[in-house]
Protein backbone atom coordinates (compact mmCIF):
# COMPACT_ATOMS: atom_id res chain seq x y z
CA UNK A 1 0.00 0.00 0.00
CA UNK A 2 2.86 2.67 0.89
CA UNK A 3 4.33 1.72 -2.65
CA UNK A 4 1.07 2.43 -4.29
CA UNK A 5 0.52 5.77 -2.52
CA UNK A 6 4.35 6.72 -3.21
CA UNK A 7 4.17 5.76 -7.30
CA UNK A 8 0.42 8.42 -6.72
CA UNK A 9 2.74 11.42 -5.10
CA UNK A 10 5.61 10.61 -7.47
CA UNK A 11 3.36 11.00 -10.79
CA UNK A 12 1.90 13.93 -9.33
CA UNK A 13 5.45 15.39 -9.09
CA UNK A 14 5.69 14.77 -12.76
CA UNK A 15 3.14 16.65 -13.53
CA UNK A 16 3.63 19.39 -11.59
CA UNK A 17 7.55 19.91 -11.08
CA UNK A 18 8.34 20.04 -14.69
CA UNK A 19 5.58 23.08 -14.90
CA UNK A 20 6.74 24.82 -12.31
CA UNK A 21 10.06 25.08 -13.21
CA UNK A 22 9.02 26.33 -17.03
CA UNK A 23 7.84 28.75 -15.46
CA UNK A 24 10.13 29.80 -12.82
CA UNK A 25 12.11 30.08 -16.41
CA UNK A 26 9.37 32.40 -18.24
CA UNK A 27 8.86 34.59 -15.08
CA UNK A 28 13.08 35.00 -15.10
CA UNK A 29 13.26 35.71 -18.62
CA UNK A 30 10.38 38.04 -18.39
CA UNK A 31 12.31 40.50 -15.36
CA UNK A 32 15.13 40.44 -17.67
CA UNK A 33 12.90 41.51 -20.90
CA UNK A 34 10.96 44.11 -18.17
CA UNK A 35 14.45 45.63 -17.07
CA UNK A 36 15.44 46.25 -20.44
CA UNK A 37 12.34 47.57 -21.12
CA UNK A 38 12.26 50.15 -18.21
CA UNK A 39 16.27 50.97 -18.94
CA UNK A 40 14.84 51.80 -22.83
CA UNK A 41 11.91 53.86 -21.47
CA UNK A 42 14.65 56.33 -19.95
CA UNK A 43 16.19 57.06 -23.42
CA UNK A 44 12.36 57.69 -25.25
CA UNK A 45 10.26 58.61 -22.43
CA UNK A 46 7.38 59.66 -25.12
CA UNK A 47 7.80 56.29 -26.94
CA UNK A 48 3.87 54.83 -26.15
CA UNK A 49 4.65 51.31 -28.10
CA UNK A 50 7.44 50.95 -25.52
CA UNK A 51 5.49 51.83 -22.49
CA UNK A 52 2.88 49.66 -23.50
CA UNK A 53 5.37 46.53 -24.14
CA UNK A 54 6.35 47.35 -20.68
CA UNK A 55 3.02 47.62 -18.95
CA UNK A 56 1.61 43.79 -20.87
CA UNK A 57 5.20 42.15 -19.36
CA UNK A 58 4.50 43.48 -16.09
CA UNK A 59 1.30 41.85 -16.02
CA UNK A 60 2.28 38.86 -17.34
CA UNK A 61 4.75 39.31 -13.76
CA UNK A 62 1.57 40.51 -11.82
CA UNK A 63 3.44 43.35 -11.10
CA UNK A 64 0.13 45.55 -11.86
CA UNK A 65 1.06 48.92 -10.08
CA UNK A 66 3.87 48.75 -12.50
CA UNK A 67 1.69 48.07 -15.33
CA UNK A 68 -0.99 50.78 -13.86
CA UNK A 69 1.57 53.76 -13.73
CA UNK A 70 2.74 52.97 -17.26
CA UNK A 71 -0.48 52.45 -18.68
CA UNK A 72 -2.03 55.67 -16.93
CA UNK A 73 0.79 57.64 -18.10
CA UNK A 74 0.26 56.14 -21.62
CA UNK A 75 -3.70 57.89 -21.74
CA UNK A 76 -1.80 61.05 -20.56
CA UNK A 77 -0.23 61.35 -23.96
CA UNK A 78 -3.55 59.69 -25.80
CA UNK A 79 -6.83 59.09 -24.44
CA UNK A 80 -7.92 57.53 -27.16
CA UNK A 81 -6.94 53.98 -26.73
CA UNK A 82 -9.24 51.50 -25.59
CA UNK A 83 -6.93 48.87 -25.59
CA UNK A 84 -5.20 50.73 -22.95
CA UNK A 85 -7.83 51.39 -21.35
CA UNK A 86 -9.26 47.73 -21.08
CA UNK A 87 -5.59 46.59 -20.49
CA UNK A 88 -5.52 49.28 -17.56
CA UNK A 89 -9.05 47.95 -16.19
CA UNK A 90 -8.26 44.63 -16.06
CA UNK A 91 -5.14 45.72 -14.10
CA UNK A 92 -7.13 47.14 -11.13
CA UNK A 93 -9.57 43.99 -11.67
CA UNK A 94 -6.93 41.91 -10.68
CA UNK A 95 -5.88 43.95 -7.48
CA UNK A 96 -9.25 43.77 -6.59
CA UNK A 97 -10.37 47.85 -7.13
CA UNK A 98 -13.67 47.12 -8.92
CA UNK A 99 -15.11 50.73 -8.80
CA UNK A 100 -12.00 51.37 -10.90
CA UNK A 101 -12.11 49.04 -13.04
CA UNK A 102 -15.58 49.34 -13.88
CA UNK A 103 -14.98 52.93 -14.82
CA UNK A 104 -12.69 52.07 -17.31
CA UNK A 105 -14.20 49.23 -18.71
CA UNK A 106 -17.55 51.10 -18.81
CA UNK A 107 -15.25 53.92 -20.90
CA UNK A 108 -14.47 51.34 -23.71
CA UNK A 109 -17.95 49.62 -23.66
CA UNK A 110 -19.55 53.33 -24.59
CA UNK A 111 -16.48 54.18 -27.11
CA UNK A 112 -17.73 53.92 -30.69
CA UNK A 113 -14.55 53.51 -31.71
CA UNK A 114 -13.81 50.72 -29.30
CA UNK A 115 -13.40 47.33 -31.91
CA UNK A 116 -16.05 44.35 -31.32
CA UNK A 117 -13.68 41.91 -30.09
CA UNK A 118 -12.56 44.54 -27.15
CA UNK A 119 -16.35 45.39 -26.09
CA UNK A 120 -17.07 41.26 -26.03
CA UNK A 121 -14.04 41.10 -23.49
CA UNK A 122 -14.95 44.32 -21.28
CA UNK A 123 -18.68 43.19 -21.17
CA UNK A 124 -17.10 39.58 -19.36
CA UNK A 125 -15.39 41.67 -16.96
CA UNK A 126 -18.76 43.97 -16.28
CA UNK A 127 -20.31 41.12 -15.49
CA UNK A 128 -18.19 39.88 -13.17
CA UNK A 129 -17.23 42.68 -11.27
CA UNK A 130 -20.92 43.06 -11.04
CA UNK A 131 -21.50 39.73 -9.15
CA UNK A 132 -18.33 40.02 -7.17
CA UNK A 133 -19.39 43.55 -6.09
CA UNK A 134 -22.55 41.68 -4.43
CA UNK A 135 -22.24 40.31 -1.13
CA UNK A 136 -24.88 37.53 -1.47
CA UNK A 137 -25.61 35.84 -4.94
CA UNK A 138 -26.36 32.60 -6.35
CA UNK A 139 -24.53 31.23 -9.83
CA UNK A 140 -24.83 28.10 -11.44
CA UNK A 141 -25.60 26.03 -14.76
CA UNK A 142 -28.70 23.85 -15.92
CA UNK A 143 -27.50 21.70 -18.81
CA UNK A 144 -30.31 19.55 -20.94
CA UNK A 145 -29.09 17.04 -23.15
CA UNK A 146 -30.31 14.51 -25.91
CA UNK A 147 -28.14 10.93 -25.31
CA UNK A 148 -26.98 8.33 -27.25
CA UNK A 149 -25.40 5.14 -25.85
CA UNK A 150 -23.53 1.97 -26.81
CA UNK A 151 -23.68 0.62 -23.21
CA UNK A 152 -26.68 1.89 -21.93
CA UNK A 153 -26.15 -0.71 -18.09
CA UNK A 154 -22.53 -1.00 -18.21
CA UNK A 155 -22.41 -4.70 -19.15
CA UNK A 156 -19.99 -6.71 -20.95
CA UNK A 157 -20.05 -7.19 -24.21
CA UNK A 158 -19.83 -10.70 -24.37
CA UNK A 159 -21.82 -13.50 -22.82
CA UNK A 160 -18.71 -14.93 -22.13
CA UNK A 161 -17.84 -14.31 -18.36
CA UNK A 162 -15.96 -15.51 -15.63
CA UNK A 163 -17.63 -17.20 -12.77
CA UNK A 164 -15.70 -19.66 -9.86
CA UNK A 165 -13.00 -18.95 -11.66
CA UNK A 166 -14.24 -20.62 -15.23
CA UNK A 167 -16.40 -20.15 -18.40
CA UNK A 168 -20.03 -19.42 -17.71
CA UNK A 169 -22.36 -18.34 -20.28
CA UNK A 170 -25.11 -15.28 -19.57
CA UNK A 171 -28.46 -16.39 -19.71
CA UNK A 172 -30.14 -13.30 -20.28
CA UNK A 173 -29.14 -11.55 -23.39
CA UNK A 174 -30.16 -8.11 -21.65
CA UNK A 175 -27.34 -8.51 -19.31
CA UNK A 176 -24.70 -7.46 -22.11
CA UNK A 177 -24.02 -3.95 -23.49
CA UNK A 178 -27.33 -2.78 -24.70
CA UNK A 179 -27.74 0.79 -27.10
CA UNK A 180 -30.25 3.21 -25.67
CA UNK A 181 -31.04 6.84 -26.05
CA UNK A 182 -32.18 8.95 -23.28
CA UNK A 183 -31.82 12.45 -21.45
CA UNK A 184 -29.53 13.59 -19.57
CA UNK A 185 -30.03 16.54 -17.14
CA UNK A 186 -27.05 18.36 -15.50
CA UNK A 187 -27.80 20.91 -12.44
CA UNK A 188 -25.39 23.09 -10.62
CA UNK A 189 -26.20 26.20 -7.83
CA UNK A 190 -23.59 27.85 -5.79
CA UNK A 191 -24.84 30.23 -2.78
CA UNK A 192 -21.58 32.71 -1.89
CA UNK A 193 -21.67 35.02 0.68
CA UNK A 194 -19.26 37.46 1.57
CA UNK A 195 -17.43 36.97 4.81
CA UNK A 196 -15.95 40.36 4.38
CA UNK A 197 -12.12 41.93 4.17
CA UNK A 198 -9.85 42.64 1.38
CA UNK A 199 -8.89 38.99 0.74
CA UNK A 200 -11.85 37.99 -0.89
CA UNK A 201 -13.06 35.60 1.52
CA UNK A 202 -16.56 34.11 1.78
CA UNK A 203 -18.64 31.30 2.44
CA UNK A 204 -19.51 28.79 -0.72
CA UNK A 205 -22.18 26.23 -0.65
CA UNK A 206 -23.03 24.19 -3.74
CA UNK A 207 -25.76 21.89 -5.07
CA UNK A 208 -25.22 19.37 -7.95
CA UNK A 209 -27.26 16.84 -9.87
CA UNK A 210 -27.40 14.76 -12.14
CA UNK A 211 -29.80 12.62 -13.99
CA UNK A 212 -29.99 9.92 -16.60
CA UNK A 213 -33.27 8.77 -17.93
CA UNK A 214 -32.95 5.84 -21.08
CA UNK A 215 -35.99 4.93 -23.39
CA UNK A 216 -35.71 1.36 -22.84
CA UNK A 217 -33.16 0.29 -20.61
CA UNK A 218 -34.23 0.97 -16.93
CA UNK A 219 -31.34 -0.48 -15.34
CA UNK A 220 -29.34 2.18 -16.48
CA UNK A 221 -31.34 4.87 -14.88
CA UNK A 222 -28.90 7.12 -12.93
CA UNK A 223 -29.46 10.06 -10.19
CA UNK A 224 -26.65 11.79 -8.28
CA UNK A 225 -27.01 14.09 -5.54
CA UNK A 226 -24.18 16.52 -3.97
CA UNK A 227 -24.18 19.07 -1.51
CA UNK A 228 -20.98 20.70 -0.20
CA UNK A 229 -20.33 24.00 2.22
CA UNK A 230 -17.23 25.83 4.11
CA UNK A 231 -15.89 28.40 3.81
CA UNK A 232 -13.42 30.00 1.56
CA UNK A 233 -10.14 32.03 3.45
CA UNK A 234 -6.94 33.44 2.33
CA UNK A 235 -3.87 31.51 3.59
CA UNK A 236 -1.88 34.36 2.84
CA UNK A 237 -1.80 38.23 2.21
CA UNK A 238 -2.53 38.18 -1.38
CA UNK A 239 -6.24 38.79 -2.58
CA UNK A 240 -5.09 35.95 -5.42
CA UNK A 241 -2.66 34.32 -3.18
CA UNK A 242 -3.30 31.01 -1.53
CA UNK A 243 -6.97 29.93 -0.96
CA UNK A 244 -8.18 26.78 1.04
CA UNK A 245 -11.75 25.70 1.76
CA UNK A 246 -12.24 23.49 4.57
CA UNK A 247 -15.71 21.90 3.65
CA UNK A 248 -18.69 19.26 4.55
CA UNK A 249 -20.14 16.54 1.94
CA UNK A 250 -22.95 14.89 1.61
CA UNK A 251 -23.67 12.86 -1.87
CA UNK A 252 -26.74 10.28 -3.07
CA UNK A 253 -26.38 7.94 -5.79
CA UNK A 254 -29.07 5.98 -7.16
CA UNK A 255 -28.57 3.45 -9.86
CA UNK A 256 -30.91 1.25 -12.03
CA UNK A 257 -34.22 3.56 -9.60
CA UNK A 258 -32.25 1.92 -6.80
CA UNK A 259 -30.29 3.57 -3.92
CA UNK A 260 -27.02 2.53 -4.58
CA UNK A 261 -24.74 4.34 -1.56
CA UNK A 262 -24.62 7.64 0.52
CA UNK A 263 -21.57 9.57 1.39
CA UNK A 264 -20.81 11.89 4.25
CA UNK A 265 -17.32 13.31 4.81
CA UNK A 266 -15.14 16.44 5.27
CA UNK A 267 -12.18 17.48 3.27
CA UNK A 268 -10.27 20.52 2.20
CA UNK A 269 -9.44 22.47 -1.22
CA UNK A 270 -6.91 24.42 -1.86
CA UNK A 271 -5.44 26.69 -4.89
CA UNK A 272 -2.38 28.58 -5.28
CA UNK A 273 -0.84 30.23 -7.48
CA UNK A 274 2.49 29.11 -9.52
CA UNK A 275 2.93 32.20 -11.37
CA UNK A 276 0.96 34.70 -13.22
CA UNK A 277 -0.85 32.00 -15.65
CA UNK A 278 -0.61 28.60 -13.69
CA UNK A 279 -2.21 27.81 -10.49
CA UNK A 280 -2.27 24.25 -8.13
CA UNK A 281 -4.91 22.62 -7.15
CA UNK A 282 -5.60 20.14 -5.07
CA UNK A 283 -9.10 18.59 -3.11
CA UNK A 284 -8.98 15.80 -0.69
CA UNK A 285 -12.33 14.17 1.06
CA UNK A 286 -12.23 11.74 3.39
CA UNK A 287 -15.71 10.04 4.46
CA UNK A 288 -17.76 7.13 5.38
CA UNK A 289 -19.94 5.53 2.34
CA UNK A 290 -23.11 3.78 3.45
CA UNK A 291 -23.45 0.84 0.32
CA UNK A 292 -27.16 0.33 -0.12
CA UNK A 293 -26.79 -3.03 -2.23
CA UNK A 294 -27.33 -6.21 0.00
CA UNK A 295 -25.90 -9.47 -1.04
CA UNK A 296 -25.02 -12.73 0.95
CA UNK A 297 -21.61 -12.15 2.47
CA UNK A 298 -20.50 -8.83 1.07
CA UNK A 299 -20.51 -5.68 3.28
CA UNK A 300 -19.39 -2.85 0.97
CA UNK A 301 -20.00 -0.20 3.97
CA UNK A 302 -16.70 1.43 4.26
CA UNK A 303 -14.50 4.47 4.61
CA UNK A 304 -13.78 6.47 1.55
CA UNK A 305 -10.73 8.30 0.57
CA UNK A 306 -10.80 10.69 -2.39
CA UNK A 307 -8.25 12.54 -3.53
CA UNK A 308 -7.19 15.01 -6.80
CA UNK A 309 -4.48 17.32 -6.99
CA UNK A 310 -3.17 19.28 -10.28
CA UNK A 311 -1.91 21.91 -12.42
CA UNK A 312 -3.92 24.28 -14.67
CA UNK A 313 -1.96 26.44 -16.91
CA UNK A 314 -3.40 29.78 -19.38
CA UNK A 315 -1.00 29.69 -22.48
CA UNK A 316 -3.07 32.30 -23.81
CA UNK A 317 -6.71 33.48 -24.73
CA UNK A 318 -6.89 30.24 -27.36
CA UNK A 319 -5.35 27.55 -25.12
CA UNK A 320 -5.82 26.49 -21.43
CA UNK A 321 -4.59 23.00 -20.51
CA UNK A 322 -5.12 20.86 -17.21
CA UNK A 323 -3.26 18.35 -15.74
CA UNK A 324 -4.31 16.26 -12.37
CA UNK A 325 -3.75 13.29 -10.64
CA UNK A 326 -6.70 10.87 -8.81
CA UNK A 327 -6.26 8.15 -5.93
CA UNK A 328 -9.48 6.85 -4.18
CA UNK A 329 -9.55 4.59 -1.62
CA UNK A 330 -12.90 2.58 -0.91
CA UNK A 331 -12.63 0.48 1.97
CA UNK A 332 -15.70 -2.01 1.93
CA UNK A 333 -15.62 -4.08 4.80
CA UNK A 334 -15.35 -7.24 2.74
CA UNK A 335 -12.14 -7.31 0.76
CA UNK A 336 -12.90 -8.87 -2.62
CA UNK A 337 -14.49 -5.05 -2.83
CA UNK A 338 -12.04 -3.30 -0.70
CA UNK A 339 -9.97 -1.52 -3.63
CA UNK A 340 -7.75 1.47 -4.58
CA UNK A 341 -7.53 3.52 -7.96
CA UNK A 342 -4.78 5.52 -9.20
CA UNK A 343 -4.63 7.82 -11.89
CA UNK A 344 -3.76 10.24 -14.36
CA UNK A 345 -5.69 12.87 -16.58
CA UNK A 346 -5.90 15.86 -18.80
CA UNK A 347 -7.62 18.30 -20.48
CA UNK A 348 -6.66 20.99 -23.43
CA UNK A 349 -9.43 23.72 -23.90
CA UNK A 350 -9.14 25.76 -27.31
CA UNK A 351 -11.10 28.55 -27.83
CA UNK A 352 -11.53 30.72 -31.08
CA UNK A 353 -13.97 33.34 -32.48
CA UNK A 354 -16.64 32.00 -34.42
CA UNK A 355 -17.78 35.10 -35.82
CA UNK A 356 -21.40 34.60 -35.48
CA UNK A 357 -23.54 37.30 -34.10
CA UNK A 358 -24.86 35.34 -31.81
CA UNK A 359 -21.97 34.72 -29.80
CA UNK A 360 -21.61 36.24 -26.48
CA UNK A 361 -17.84 35.14 -26.12
CA UNK A 362 -15.39 32.78 -28.23
CA UNK A 363 -16.35 29.31 -28.87
CA UNK A 364 -14.63 26.21 -27.42
CA UNK A 365 -13.66 22.60 -28.09
CA UNK A 366 -11.97 20.84 -25.25
CA UNK A 367 -9.98 17.59 -25.67
CA UNK A 368 -9.79 15.04 -22.47
CA UNK A 369 -8.08 11.95 -21.53
CA UNK A 370 -7.97 9.85 -18.67
CA UNK A 371 -6.21 6.70 -17.33
CA UNK A 372 -7.00 4.64 -13.90
CA UNK A 373 -5.40 1.74 -12.37
CA UNK A 374 -7.50 0.20 -10.10
CA UNK A 375 -6.74 -3.35 -7.75
CA UNK A 376 -8.64 -5.29 -5.27
CA UNK A 377 -7.06 -6.04 -2.22
CA UNK A 378 -8.79 -9.53 -2.60
CA UNK A 379 -10.40 -12.44 -4.65
CA UNK A 380 -14.15 -12.57 -5.56
CA UNK A 381 -16.97 -14.91 -6.23
CA UNK A 382 -15.89 -14.82 -10.29
CA UNK A 383 -12.46 -16.02 -9.49
CA UNK A 384 -11.49 -17.06 -5.67
CA UNK A 385 -8.15 -17.11 -7.32
CA UNK A 386 -7.23 -14.01 -8.08
CA UNK A 387 -7.26 -10.51 -7.14
CA UNK A 388 -9.15 -8.45 -9.55
CA UNK A 389 -7.46 -5.45 -11.16
CA UNK A 390 -8.85 -2.59 -13.81
CA UNK A 391 -7.39 -0.26 -16.26
CA UNK A 392 -10.35 2.37 -17.49
CA UNK A 393 -9.77 4.35 -20.05
CA UNK A 394 -11.53 7.68 -21.10
CA UNK A 395 -11.31 10.09 -24.38
CA UNK A 396 -13.63 12.56 -25.03
CA UNK A 397 -14.39 15.73 -27.59
CA UNK A 398 -16.63 18.53 -26.82
CA UNK A 399 -17.78 21.44 -27.89
CA UNK A 400 -19.45 24.39 -26.55
CA UNK A 401 -20.96 27.27 -28.60
CA UNK A 402 -21.78 30.35 -26.07
CA UNK A 403 -24.48 32.48 -27.13
CA UNK A 404 -26.61 35.24 -25.52
CA UNK A 405 -28.34 35.64 -22.31
CA UNK A 406 -26.32 32.76 -20.81
CA UNK A 407 -27.19 30.02 -23.17
CA UNK A 408 -25.17 27.48 -24.96
CA UNK A 409 -25.54 25.06 -27.40
CA UNK A 410 -23.03 21.67 -26.31
CA UNK A 411 -22.38 18.86 -27.39
CA UNK A 412 -19.89 16.15 -26.42
CA UNK A 413 -18.60 12.27 -27.54
CA UNK A 414 -16.78 10.07 -25.48
CA UNK A 415 -15.35 6.67 -25.92
CA UNK A 416 -14.66 4.68 -22.47
CA UNK A 417 -12.98 0.97 -21.81
CA UNK A 418 -12.49 -1.03 -18.75
CA UNK A 419 -10.17 -3.98 -19.31
CA UNK A 420 -10.08 -6.49 -16.33
CA UNK A 421 -7.98 -9.28 -15.76
CA UNK A 422 -11.28 -10.77 -14.85
CA UNK A 423 -12.91 -10.76 -18.20
CA UNK A 424 -16.59 -10.80 -16.66
CA UNK A 425 -15.40 -7.42 -15.75
CA UNK A 426 -14.19 -6.14 -19.18
CA UNK A 427 -16.63 -3.40 -21.11
CA UNK A 428 -16.76 -0.38 -23.20
CA UNK A 429 -19.13 2.41 -24.51
CA UNK A 430 -19.24 5.18 -26.84
CA UNK A 431 -21.74 8.05 -25.66
CA UNK A 432 -22.84 11.15 -27.73
CA UNK A 433 -24.39 13.97 -25.88
CA UNK A 434 -26.24 17.29 -27.29
CA UNK A 435 -28.33 19.83 -26.08
CA UNK A 436 -28.50 23.26 -24.18
CA UNK A 437 -26.86 24.74 -21.11
CA UNK A 438 -28.13 27.63 -19.22
CA UNK A 439 -26.09 29.75 -16.98
CA UNK A 440 -26.49 32.16 -14.46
Amino acid sequence: MKKIILSAVLAFGAISAPVAAQEEADAAALRAEQAQLFSEMFAAPADLDLMFRYALVSIRLQDYEAAISTLERILIYDPALPQVRTELGASYFRIGSYPVARQYFSEVAADPASPADLKARVALYLEEIERRMRTDYFTGKVTVNALFTTNANNGPGSRTIEFLGVPAQLTDPNATAQTDGGVAVTGQVTWVQDLGGPLGEEWRSDAAVYGVRFGEVDSGNTAVLVLRTGPSLAFDDERNGIKGRPYIEFDHVRYGDDALHTTFGFGLEMTAPLGAATVAFSDLRVGWRDNHERAAGIDKDGANIRARAGVSHVHDEQLSLVGFGLLEFDGARTDSEKNLSLGLGGVATVRYESGMDVAARPWAFDLGARAVWRQFDAPGIFDPATDREDVDLRFSIGHTAYLEQGFAAVARAEYYLRESNIRTFDLDSFTVTAGVEYRF
